[in-house]
């Protein structure tokens, strides 16, 4: 559920760097709409030089370890104020299921799989135009994530909270009477 967060700004990434996750555009996104001062959080496996690199050049940058600990994960998400989906290879995402879940804004790359689970939500999540170029790629983020910015808590609260209605497609119940009807139709 929403809760009063203490950094409302905070842009949230979950994955190990893969570079087709692409976690790097929310730094990116940032930097382009000159908004340096809002901090990241980055969970996941950061032993891969290119989080050095990326520590070193954003000050905001807290590299979270990756943590099973529900406790651990659940103090990370307390933190965040929007959620971070960038990958351009995963059908379905975890990650994405667990901003919706605790009530947080996400950012979702405008792919396959993504699409699917905010089909009928696309108003309250903020997919943006995933590009082969770069330059156009980060441009895409950068302009939903100033408009997820400039947006009120009232408006993030009403969105995130109306784009929890994903999750009903996705309890066990449904997703059985789905298969049910697939693998034995009438």
């Amino acid at each position: 559920s929403w809760r009063p967060y203490k950094h409302l700004d905070t842009v949230g990434y979950i994955g190990r760097f893969v570079p087709r996750k692409r976690p790097e555009l929310a730094i990116l996104g940032l930097e382009k709409i000159d908004r340096l001062d809002v901090p990241c959080l980055m969970m996941g496996r950061h032993d891969h030089e290119f989080w050095q690199k990326l520590n070193k050049k954003y000050d905001n940058l807290d590299l979270v370890p990756e943590n099973y600990n529900m406790n651990e994960k659940d103090k990370f998400f307390d933190r965040v104020g929007i959620g971070s989906f960038t990958s351009v290879y995963e059908p379905f995402g975890y990650s994405l299921m667990e901003f919706i879940d605790r009530g947080i804004p996400v950012i979702v790359a405008d792919i396959d799989g993504p699409q699917e689970i905010i089909e009928g939500f696309r108003d309250c999540v903020y997919p943006y135009e995933v590009h082969q170029d770069k330059c156009k790629d980060i441009e895409s983020y950068s302009k939903v994530l100033e408009h997820v910015l400039s947006l009120s808590p009232e408006e993030r609260k009403r969105n995130a909270q109306k784009a929890r209605g994903i999750l009903e497609r996705f309890t066990p119940e449904v997703i059985i009477k789905m298969w049910n009807t697939i693998i034995c139709p009438d």
